[in-house]
């Protein structure tokens, strides 16, 4: 649902930016998460 909220509001460059730096956060600490095991 949240990532809904920031798709939809995509018109807006900014928030569009903002939510693709989330999803590369997102990734990069799942990565470290799941490789310190």
């Amino acid at each position: 649902m949240y990532f809904r909220i920031l798709f939809m509001s995509k018109q807006d460059s900014n928030a569009f930016q903002i939510s693709k730096s989330y999803l590369i956060i997102w990734k990069f600490i799942d990565f470290a998460y799941f490789s310190s095991y």
